[in-house]
């Protein structure tokens, strides 16, 4: 088979997928915009993606790589704590509330966050119920074990 043979295989065989490429990338672009435009971190949301689909293809359920993603907010907030660069107010250095547990109000107020956004998507057609319910349980879970708990949980 020529060269030319190859590169027109190659170039027929990818066209395909680098059109899918486009369409996808326009469809997270616009996810981004929803999510910036609600306040929220796009980088923060989709890392968190990421990795929950890594952990889940690894198949081992340790989820690692979700709680590295945690893990890193914790240490840029802590460092900027310990900088003076995040929010300084008084209330932030005398309130008695340790880095830890403002750490883990903000973890779990993320979390929150998370679940309105996956309602959003759900409601607007772009991800399944079942898709819905797992970004809860997982949001849930990353709010028991590495935040302050589950905002309301508890409360009736």
């Amino acid at each position: 088979m020529s060269h030319s043979s190859e590169l027109k295989n190659i170039y027929a065989a990818a066209y395909p997928l680098i059109d899918q490429q486009i369409e996808l990338a326009e469809q997270v672009a616009a996810l981004r915009d929803a999510a910036a435009a609600k306040g929220f971190d796009w980088s923060q949301i989709k890392a968190l993606l990421k990795a929950q689909i890594m952990d889940e293809r690894d198949g081992t359920g340790e989820r690692k790589r979700v709680q590295k993603v945690v893990e890193k907010a914790e240490f840029a907030c802590a460092y900027a704590d310990m900088l003076g660069l995040a929010n300084i107010n008084e209330k932030n250095f005398s309130s008695g509330t340790s880095r830890e547990e403002r750490a883990k109000a903000r973890t779990s107020e993320s979390m929150e966050d998370h679940k309105a956004l996956s309602a959003e998507l759900l409601a607007n057609g772009m991800i399944s119920e079942e898709a819905h319910q797992e970004n809860i349980r997982l949001s849930d879970g990353i709010a028991r074990k590495f935040g302050a708990g589950v905002i309301g949980e508890g409360e009736q």
